[in-house]
């Protein structure tokens, strides 16, 4: 233990040599290592994150921006393996999903830790659950059951009252990925069943449950289909696998399926995916690979003005718009950087060394701040980026 303890010391000083350390920073049980999956509540004073044992627990905290008044808000024994927090819009609760016993729940909580509740699950045996959503206005919950052979659409209050399934899959579908629409009045989620991948809208009580979208046999979808802020328009990918050679294109129609536009058409046409609605919904984001590269590109949701603002040779990404429309941060190869929509201003906001790399991303609702997390060799933690000018803090220190 103490030789893993000094390694994971070297790891950490090395990721933190550019980045500056909160006043305050909380010490976490001697077992706690891994800290990832930040999120900040709707008006940004507080984020909640997840952390790891070494005996595989989770648990999830909460705290301020800089890393004073940490909250455990997941205390039940023996919850593992927990999802990525879903505050809910006021700010009032948070969802998550974890693995009890080989079984997957959603839980709701209080930030304060208080009124910890178990969603219930469907009857039937093997069933679990995953993919919560909260509803815009804070009223409903919707999620995914799984068995081994289907996997349907619920919907549930947050103290786990009036269940209802919505969608109805047949043996051997697979419904996920639920999207509230922004009145809260549908239901959007993918499938794939009958040979084939589609997407479907259905309303919240279950009523009216359209196919919007049919793939070809060979074809899948990639990721959930996302409605725009206005609620007019979907854009989802699609991709296929042909002889071997994998490729992906992004698409944008129309609530009722009709007038698809390809969105992607001029981009490296190798593997277009990951699209993301900029919040004033005028453009999206999306990543393109090809030629051994992954860049990051942006275009008008009319299919018009496509533009590449990254240029990157290598490595993975991840890619948010900020909540005002007016950058863009991203993850390319182990650092973060931001960029204006237009692709000017290219700032690098990390510098990590060795094995270490950035993760989980996330703007704060003032668009002044990110969250992420840096991982090294054997351990995580979270960071909290001011980006003008750009000072980086840590959040958590991971044992020792």
């Amino acid at each position: 233990m103490r030789a893993r303890s000094a390694l994971i010391a070297t790891a950490l000083m090395l990721a933190a040599s550019t980045l500056a350390t909160a006043a305050c920073v909380y010490r976490f049980p001697e077992e706690a290592y891994h800290f990832w999956n930040p999120k900040w509540s709707p008006v940004g004073d507080r984020i909640a994150f997840v952390s790891m044992d070494y005996n595989d627990t989770s648990g999830m905290y909460v705290t301020k921006p800089d890393g004073t008044e940490f909250t455990h808000v997941s205390r039940a024994v023996g919850i593992r393996h927990m999802s990525e927090p879903k505050w809910s819009p006021d700010g009032s609760k948070i969802a998550m999903e974890a693995l009890v016993d080989g079984q997957g729940y959603i839980y709701v909580v209080n930030p304060d830790g208080t009124s910890l509740t178990q969603i219930p699950l469907p009857d039937g045996d093997d069933r679990g659950a995953r993919w919560p959503r909260w509803s815009p206005d804070g009223s409903k919950i919707a999620f995914v059951s799984t068995d081994l052979d289907t996997a349907d659409v619920y919907v549930v209050n947050p103290d786990g009252s009036k269940l209802a399934q919505i969608s109805t899959a047949s043996k051997q579908d697979f419904d996920s990925n639920p999207e509230w629409s922004p009145d809260g009045t549908r239901v959007i989620f993918t499938s794939r069943g009958d040979g084939a991948a589609g997407i479907y809208v259905v309303n919240a009580d279950g009523s009216e449950l359209t196919r919007l979208i049919r793939t070809p046999t060979n074809e899948g979808i990639f990721g959930p289909a996302k409605w725009s802020p206005d609620g007019t328009r979907i854009v989802f990918a699609t991709g296929r696998n042909s002889g071997g050679r994998l490729s992906a294109e992004v698409y944008v129609t129309n609530t009722d399926g009709s007038e698809r536009i390809w969105v992607s058409n001029t981009a490296m046409r190798d593997y277009a995916r990951e699209s993301v609605w900029s919040p004033d919904g005028t453009r999206i984001a999306f990543r393109s690979s090809g030629n051994g590269s992954t860049n990051v590109y942006v275009v008008n949701a009319n299919g018009t003005g496509l533009t590449q603002i990254t240029r990157i040779e290598k490595g993975h990404l991840e890619v948010e718009w900020s909540p005002d429309s007016n950058m863009v941060a991203y993850i390319a190869d182990t650092d973060l950087y931001s960029v204006k929509a237009d692709g000017s201003d290219t700032t690098r906001i990390t510098k990590t060394k060795g094995y270490d790399n950035a993760r989980f991303l996330e703007w704060s609702p003032d668009s002044q701040r990110i969250a992420f997390t840096i991982r090294t060799i054997y351990s995580e933690d979270v960071f909290v980026a001011d980006i003008g000018p750009v000072k980086v803090n840590r959040i958590t220190q991971a044992e020792p």
